[in-house]
């Protein structure tokens, strides 16, 4: 890291001694702020995932719902249509969240493998 530092009257002062250089941007970083943000930015991603997963999910009953609503409507290709890219949608969906849950299982498993002691492996 770089820091901002002169001689002045035998006594060194530098940027992070006091606020007489309130302009400069040379302040050490603050890792805990750092970890703050992060995490609230990796919150607001989840939120908004999981605000896509549901609306996707309710979009694609809401066309295998609406796809049939008469019985004459069963004969009719352009809802089959409707019906197919509404399941479609779900199966994707629920596909996706079972292989996040295999993932997240798996790797919690080889972490608490390999967290044993040596002599019970």
């Amino acid at each position: 890291m770089t820091t901002m530092s002169f001689e002045a009257k035998r006594r060194r002062i530098s940027a992070h001694d006091s606020d007489h250089f309130l302009g400069c941007d040379s302040a050490p970083p603050n890792p805990h702020t750092h970890r703050l943000w992060f995490i609230m930015v990796v919150m607001a991603v989840a939120v908004a995932a999981g605000v896509a997963l549901i609306g996707g999910f309710v979009k694609g009953l809401a066309d295998m719902g609406g796809a049939f609503t008469t019985l004459s409507s069963l004969l009719e290709p352009a809802r089959w249509d409707q019906f197919f890219a509404g399941f479609g949608r779900v199966s994707a969906l629920v596909l996706f969240a079972v292989l996040v849950v295999i993932l997240l299982r798996r790797r919690g498993r080889k972490t608490a493998r390999r967290n044993q002691p040596a002599a019970r492996r």
